[in-house]
């Protein structure tokens, strides 16, 4: 079970006109219905992302039976939606400290700073490695160089079978990638053409490696599914968690100026969904002037570095809170404490986290700040599964709302085009003028 608390956005609760009114809400019933309707009548191809999940992960399963069996080190290769995602699987799924306890480690080269790459191939035995290179566009820059450097490396253990150290992920057309792993008879799951990166999560780019590492992604996609059974069809903004959700936001952008979208879980284990989701609502709604800035926050490591701005600052912000109501495990506050910790007594951790969450939760509501509770009863994978497809969901209706296109990013490939012409060029100087440069 999960529950949106949406109660501190209304100005009737905040004692302020910082927030909205519910009729604000309802002003947006008919996009919504007609954003139901596009959905339900599957008129954009882009729309792809609900159908795979319908999708049969028998090769998955199977084929990740077989890497446990035959090796010790996993090794993700690949970057943005190519690695947010699973990694978000992996911290909220696994034991923190998974790769001491598994039967195979787990590890993600996504950037290409010299540091973190050689230090992850110091910790690895190539030899029982395989490596999961992955890439929709089959030419992603940071995953080829990466692919290019532990190539080398098992060619130069392995003169034969070195294809069995690899398996691939991108779009099934005429790139490297693709072409590469043909030509080698390296394994290749294909990521579907019309599912963007960001929306990949529940295809092969997540599934096949939460697979690996014992996941259950059956009951993954069950959550998923039924989000997609229930709401797919429900236009009541108020009883519809992506289409409430997706309202909140633009029109507390559009009608409040609160650009800034706090993210702040109360568990180490969603830090990695924020991350995710940032790049799902960054890349999908930064454009042509409009969408809010995400900004990731943890409680309660950042009441003591970012709160005192939330409270105290710019009024700009919605702060969006998550819990988790019932844990795996808890841990009980000693008894017989010495004096002075006697307002312990009678907590367990999660108690006290929650009681954290309260005082937060109510200072900014004293201060009119808006905010919204998503509350989980557990963290299970068909928890995980119904919160990934509502905020892929919830994206989408408002990229809808605010008139833009969701699903593309033609701002990154304007960087993408630099990147290849600087790499076709010798030299380059990271400082432009000597003259508007501080040398200390």
């Amino acid at each position: 079970m999960i529950t949106i608390d949406f109660s501190n956005i209304l100005n009737d609760n905040l004692g302020s006109n910082e927030g909205l009114n519910l009729q604000n809400l309802k002003n947006l019933q008919n996009q919504a219905n007609n954003f139901i309707e596009q959905i339900r009548d599957k008129r954009y191809k882009e729309y792809k992302f609900l159908d795979v999940i319908y999708n049969s992960v028998d090769e998955y399963i199977k084929t990740a039976n077989y890497i446990k069996s035959k090796f010790k080190y996993f090794v993700l290769i690949g970057i943005g939606g190519s690695s947010l995602g699973m990694e978000m699987l992996a911290q909220s799924l696994l034991d923190y400290y998974y790769n001491y306890k598994g039967d195979i480690k787990f590890f993600i080269l996504d950037n290409i700073d010299p540091d973190k790459v050689s230090h992850t191939l110091k910790n690895i035995d190539i030899k029982e490695t395989v490596f999961y290179v992955v890439s929709k566009s089959g030419k992603t820059i940071e995953t080829l160089v990466n692919f290019s450097i532990v190539f080398k490396m098992v060619k130069d253990l392995f003169s034969h079978n070195w294809q069995e150290h690899f398996i691939f992920a991108t779009e099934d057309n005429n790139n490297f990638l693709n072409r590469f792993g043909k030509k080698n008879n390296i394994k290749i799951f294909n990521i579907p053409k019309d599912v963007g990166g960001r929306f990949s999560v529940l295809t092969s780019v997540g599934l096949f490696p939460a697979s690996v590492l014992g996941i259950d992604i059956e009951e993954l996609l069950n959550g998923a599914r039924y989000i997609d059974k229930k709401f797919i069809t429900e236009k009541n903004i108020l009883k519809n968690p992506f289409l409430l959700l997706g309202s909140i936001y633009f029109l507390l952008d559009t009608l409040k100026q609160k650009n800034i979208l706090v993210m702040m879980p109360y568990s180490d284990k969603l830090s990695s969904f924020v991350s995710w989701f940032r790049q799902l609502w960054a890349e999908s709604l930064g454009k042509e002037n409009m969408g809010q800035t995400p900004v990731k926050s943890l409680g309660t490591l950042d009441q003591h570095s970012q709160f005192q701005l939330y409270m105290d600052g710019k009024r700009d912000k919605i702060i969006t809170f998550i819990n988790i109501l019932n844990r795996e495990t808890d841990i009980e506050i000693p008894e017989n404490l010495p004096e002075g910790l006697e307002i312990l007594n009678k907590h367990s951790l999660n108690q006290i986290l929650h009681k954290e969450y309260l005082g937060i939760k109510n200072a900014l509501k004293s201060r009119g700040v808006p905010n919204l509770s998503i509350n989980l009863d557990e963290l299970t994978p068909y928890n995980m599964g119904k919160l990934i497809i509502t905020f892929e969901l919830a994206t989408a209706f408002a990229g809808y709302l605010y008139g833009i296109n969701p699903f593309n990013q033609p701002a990154v490939e304007i960087g993408k085009q630099n990147i290849y012409k600087l790499l076709r060029e010798e030299g380059y100087s990271l400082i432009d003028n000597k003259e508007t440069t501080l040398y200390f």
